[in-house]
């Protein structure tokens, strides 16, 4: 039942996990689409709209966008505008980044200050020139200057990277829910992605993340599909099972429940705004 025109998916170079490309384009209008791995786009000249997750923001000469798997948008080139354009996927950069920037209340678009477009304009064509070699150590060097650029962002945003992941199994079932929540991977798979057994990581989910497994799983699918209600023109039975939910009916009793109104009801509240 997905509506797979809404979704984009990146085909990244055979020899690695990212994609760099300078970019000039006009008088082009995208429809709202997401896409399966991240994008940066940091514009040097001319101008843009760009509408992320309903929001609406004119992308002139230093302004950069952060997009995850989880954020819907379309832009409409109303000039010529040049920017660079990075896909990666979260490989590419380390866990503790990766979850600072999957969180839903992280800002999405930035303002560079004439120095920080300077310094990130650089890191960019330095991804691109590493990118089109093939140099010992490239996968580190690509890594480590995206990292630098993910660090410019962060320092934008007044984020801090979140606390370390890579030892902290709970913490990395997280990141891999926030990623992975669509396609419903059961508390037993990810219990075992985790290193525990399924009793015992249900128990240690809970007591951190306040919720159970399943409830924790049930409100990113919701909270996805309000975004996707006032981000696109699908009917609400492509929007429940783009969600992840498999029942429509249960889809509505689970949206009435957290938000207090139906999904159609949303979309219209949302529309008369």
């Amino acid at each position: 039942m997905k509506n797979y025109s809404l979704y984009s998916s990146q085909k990244f170079l055979p020899d690695g996990n990212i994609a760099i490309d300078k970019k000039a384009i006009s008088n082009h209008y995208s429809h709202t689409h997401c896409h399966d791995y991240f994008e940066l786009e940091v514009v040097f000249s001319g101008c843009a709209k760009e509408t992320l997750n309903g929001n609406e923001y004119m992308m002139r000469k230093g302004f950069f966008s952060l997009l995850t798997p989880l954020d819907f948008h379309q832009i409409h080139f109303e000039n010529t505008v040049e920017f660079y354009n990075i896909s990666f996927n979260e490989s590419m950069v380390s866990k503790e980044i990766i979850s600072t920037i999957a969180k839903d209340n992280t800002d999405k678009v930035f303002y560079l200050e004439e120095e920080e477009l300077d310094e990130v304009i650089s890191l960019c064509r330095l991804l691109e020139k590493e990118n089109k070699k093939n140099n010992r150590f490239k996968g580190d060097f690509l890594k480590n200057a995206l990292e630098c650029l993910l660090f410019i962002i962060l320092r934008k945003s007044n984020l801090k990277p979140s606390k370390k992941t890579t030892s902290d199994p709970i913490q990395n079932s997280i990141l891999y829910l926030q990623l992975y929540f669509k396609e419903n991977p059961s508390l037993s798979q990810v219990a075992s992605y985790s290193g525990f057994n399924p009793n015992y990581f249900s128990q240690k989910f809970k007591e951190t993340v306040g919720m159970t497994y399943v409830e924790y799983l049930v409100s990113l699918k919701a909270s996805y599909a309000k975004k996707l209600l006032t981000s696109s023109d699908m009917s609400i039975t492509d929007v429940c099972f783009s969600s992840g939910f498999t029942s429509l009916s249960n889809f509505m009793k689970v949206f009435k429940s957290k938000y207090g109104i139906s999904p159609s009801q949303y979309r219209k509240q949302k529309a008369n705004k």
